[in-house]
């Protein structure tokens, strides 16, 4: 029954169109992100005009969580609209589910990921967009991101204070559980 509604789900959104006739682009994305379509599969939304479509072209990559969303993930960080940027920092943060700490490939995309939203930190002024960071920074972190969480503990207040004290307290649970699974396989 669950894979009928789904079914019908996809149908009907499949046809809605956008004015002039035009498949409706979030309709698109959404279709893709439910085939778990191939990350340049999100290209024409990532480059669209509308910061809607942006921002939700932006949201399917960071929920397929594959590596091969990292690079359009990582330059979403610098969009122009603050609600693609927090997306993006999302789905930056997102790639701690795709990545195996015992592959060096994937241990290079993770200090890539911790080095973007460091990066990204240091020149944001949204707050709703720091916070987003200060999350991911919390998931993808195993170096350089944790000093940045405990410097940003020390000198902040507030709302930024107290989600830079969560996500450092993400990173340990993280950093624990992966140890004991690695343990486990040695």
């Amino acid at each position: 029954a669950l894979a009928l509604i789904a079914t019908a789900t996809i149908a009907c959104t499949t046809t809605k169109k956008a004015e002039g006739g035009a498949a409706d682009p979030m309709v698109l994305v959404e279709k893709a992100e439910v085939e778990r379509a191939a990350p340049a599969t999100f290209a024409p939304y990532l480059a669209s005009p509308a910061a809607a479509v942006r921002a939700r072209a932006v949201l399917a990559l960071a929920r397929l969580e594959m590596l091969s969303a990292l690079d359009p993930l990582i330059a979403a960080l610098k969009d122009a609209d603050p609600f693609v940027r927090a997306n993006a920092a999302f789905g930056v943060g997102q790639m701690d589910l795709a990545i195996d700490p015992t592959v060096s490939s994937e241990e290079t995309a993770r200090k890539r990921s911790e080095a973007a939203l460091i990066a990204a930190l240091q020149s944001e002024r949204d707050d709703n967009v720091r916070a987003a960071i200060v999350r991911a920074l919390g998931r993808v972190s195993d170096g350089p991101g944790i000093d940045a969480l405990i410097a940003l503990a020390a000198s902040s207040t507030g709302r930024e204070k107290a989600t830079a004290l969560v996500a450092l307290g993400v990173n340990g649970k993280r950093r624990s559980a992966r140890s004991q699974g690695n343990a486990s396989l040695a």
